[in-house]
């Protein structure tokens, strides 16, 4: 996807090289693609906000959160999500 489009932004914690994300699935897409693979500080509430405001100028933002086991900040994700969005579908559209 991101050697296709370049509207593909890669968003998370430890994606650079070395580290490639917590599974070190996207190890050598920060060597490939240094300006649109993105490190950020913990802070899954604010990754997904992020995204929210990426994809609202049209890009495509892929989100790596470290662990989903985490009930609580999957809550908190979800309950920031779908209010967001859906208020900007309303306003936008």
């Amino acid at each position: 996807m991101m050697k296709t489009s370049p509207k593909v932004i890669l968003l998370g914690e430890d994606l650079h090289d070395s580290c490639g994300g917590a599974f070190n699935v996207t190890s050598a897409l920060s060597t490939e693609f240094p300006e649109r693979v993105i490190s950020t500080p913990i802070g899954e509430a604010g990754v997904a906000g992020a995204s929210i405001g990426l994809a609202l100028d049209a890009y495509l933002t892929v989100v790596e959160i470290m662990f989903a086991g985490h009930r609580s900040c999957h809550g908190r994700r979800k309950r920031q999500l779908n209010p967001q969005l859906a208020g900007f579908r309303r306003v936008l559209y």
